[in-house]
C-alpha cells in the first residue's frame, strides 16, 4: 500500500485543524513521532492551531516544545499560539506572545493583530484593544472587517460612544461596510445609553446583501421602518412614532404592522398616509415562498408570510401563521424555521401559563419573536423581556410582536445576554417567574 510521508501527515493535520478535530490532529502528530518522522513546522503549527477549539493547554505545550525539537517558530506558529490564547480567554498570554514576536524580529501581520484584539475584546479590555488598533496604523497593517468587529466588541460597554462613532467613520472612510455584528454592538450601546436618535439612524441604515434573495422576502428596509415605530411606541414617544409612520407611507414601506401601531397610537393621518390593505389570506391557503440563499432570507420570508396570512392584532393568528410557515417550509423545501413550534410550543405554554402577574418572564434568544408571542399569549397579565444579539432578528421579532398587538407588553433588547443582563439589572429591579433560554441565544 501507499506509505504516508511528512507531507501527507501535515496535510491531514491541517485538514483536522480546519474541521475542528483537535484530538485527531494531536493523534496524527504523535503518530508521526512514533513512526520516526522528522518534526515538521507545518504539522506542528497546524496542530497548535487545532487546539484553539479544544485544549489551550495542549496547544501551548506543543508550542513550548518547538525549539527543543529544532523547530524555529515563525509568524504562522506564533499566530497559532496566539489563537490558542484567544480561544482559551488568555489575553495576557496573547499579549506576551505578541511581545515575543518583537523580540525575535517577527513583524505581526493582520491575523496577529485581529487575534490579539479579539482576545482583549472578549475580556472587555477595550483600552488595550484600541492601543493595538493604533499600533496597526503605525505598522502600516491595514485593518479589515474582522479588525473593526473586534474593536467595536471591545468597546461595547465602555461608555465611549464618541470614540465608537469615530471608529465607524474611520471604517466607512476606508470603504468597509459595517456587518450585522457591528450594527448589533452599536444598537446595544445606543439602547443602553438612551441615544434614541442614534438608534433610529442605525436601524435606518441596517442592510444585508441582496445576493441570493427570494421574491417572497419582506423588504428589510420596510421591516426596519416598522421596527423603528414599534421601538418608539415602547419608549413612549408617540410624536416621533407618528413621524416615522408618515415617512414609511410616503416611501412605500407601509405594511400591516404599521396599521396595528397606528391604531395603537390612536391618531388619524391623511388618507394617503395609510394605504388600503385587504384582509389577510386564510392561513391554510397562504403559500409559503421558497427562501433564497441569501443572509436572513428564511427569516424575512417568515415575516412576509405572517404579514400576508395573519390577522393583524391577533396573537393566536400570528402564531398560526408562523406554525404554517414552519410546517410548509420543511415539507416543501426541507428548510427548518428554528422557531419553537409544535410540541415545543405546547411545553413552553404549559410552563408559563398561570405565571403570577407581579413577576415577568425573561427570554434569552428572541429569534423571530414566535416564542415571545406564545408566552405573552399564555400569560396574558405578564410582561415579557426578551434579548436577541442579532439586529436583523430584532427587527423581524419587533414586527412579529407588533403584528400580534403586543408591543406594549414586550421589551425587545439588542445584545448578548452575557453583557446585557448585568447592564439591564443595574438599571431596574427585576423579578421573573419564568426564564426561557434558547440554545443559540444563550451561548
Amino acid at each position: 500500500g501507499l506509505t504516508p510521508t511528512v507531507v501527507t501527515y501535515s496535510a491531514a493535520i491541517s485538514a483536522c485543524e480546519k474541521g475542528g478535530e483537535w484530538q485527531q490532529a494531536l493523534a496524527l502528530l504523535w503518530e508521526m513521532d512514533r513512526r520516526g518522522f522528522e518534526p515538521s513546522l507545518v504539522a506542528q503549527s497546524a496542530a497548535i492551531s487545532a487546539c484553539r477549539r479544544g485544549s489551550w493547554e495542549h496547544g501551548l505545550a506543543l508550542f513550548s516544545r518547538m525549539r527543543p525539537r529544532r523547530l524555529e517558530p515563525g509568524i504562522v506558529s506564533y499566530n497559532a499560539a496566539i489563537g490558542v490564547c484567544e480561544g482559551g480567554n488568555l489575553w495576557p498570554l496573547a499579549l506576551y506572545f505578541l511581545e515575543r514576536m518583537d523580540m525575535h524580529s517577527l513583524a505581526p501581520n493582520l491575523i496577529t493583530y485581529n487575534t490579539v484584539m479579539s482576545a482583549c475584546a472578549k475580556a472587555e479590555e477595550w483600552q488595550r484593544a484600541m492601543r493595538l488598533f493604533e499600533d496597526m496604523r503605525h505598522s502600516a497593517v491595514l485593518p479589515d472587517l474582522i479588525t473593526y468587529v473586534g474593536a467595536f466588541l471591545a468597546m461595547s460597554g465602555s461608555g465611549q460612544w464618541a470614540r465608537m462613532m469615530e471608529l465607524l467613520d474611520d471604517m466607512t472612510g476606508r470603504g468597509i461596510q459595517p456587518d450585522t455584528n457591528i450594527y448589533g454592538t452599536l444598537l446595544t450601546e445606543a439602547e443602553q445609553q438612551h441615544l434614541v436618535e442614534r438608534e433610529m439612524a442605525l436601524l435606518r441604515g441596517l442592510a444585508v446583501p441582496a445576493q441570493g434573495r427570494s421574491s417572497g422576502e419582506c423588504d428589510l428596509e420596510s421591516a426596519a421602518a416598522s421596527a423603528r415605530v414599534a421601538r418608539l411606541v415602547s419608549l413612549g414617544r408617540p410624536l416621533e412614532a407618528e413621524e416615522v409612520l408618515r415617512e414609511a407611507a410616503s416611501r412605500g414601506h407601509w405594511n400591516a404592522v404599521c396599521g396595528v401601531l397606528q391604531d395603537h397610537l390612536g391618531f388619524q393621518s391623511s388618507a394617503a398616509a395609510r394605504p388600503a390593505h385587504g384582509s389577510a389570506v386564510p392561513v391554510h391557503r397562504a403559500a409559503v415562498a421558497r427562501p433564497g440563499r441569501g443572509a436572513y432570507s428564511k427569516e424575512l420570508c417568515l415575516l412576509q408570510h405572517a404579514l400576508d396570512a395573519a390577522l393583524a392584532g391577533d396573537p393566536a393568528s400570528v402564531c398560526e401563521a408562523v406554525d404554517s410557515f414552519s410546517e410548509q417550509a420543511m415539507l416543501a423545501y426541507n428548510v427548518w424555521s428554528k422557531s419553537a413550534c409544535g410540541t415545543k410550543a405546547q411545553v413552553l405554554v404549559s410552563s408559563v401559563s398561570g405565571a403570577p402577574p407581579w413577576d415577568g418572564i425573561l427570554e434569552i434568544g428572541t429569534y423571530c419573536g414566535y416564542s415571545t408571542v406564545r408566552m405573552a399569549l399564555a400569560a396574558s397579565a405578564v410582561h415579557v423581556t426578551t434579548l436577541e444579539v442579532d439586529p436583523v432578528h430584532v427587527v423581524v421579532a419587533r414586527n412579529i410582536i407588533a403584528l400580534a398587538g403586543l408591543t406594549a407588553r414586550v421589551d425587545v433588547w439588542t445584545g448578548h445576554s452575557s453583557s446585557l443582563l448585568p447592564r439591564l439589572a443595574a438599571r431596574q429591579h427585576w423579578a421573573f417567574s419564568a426564564v426561557f433560554m434558547d440554545r443559540w441565544g444563550s451561548e
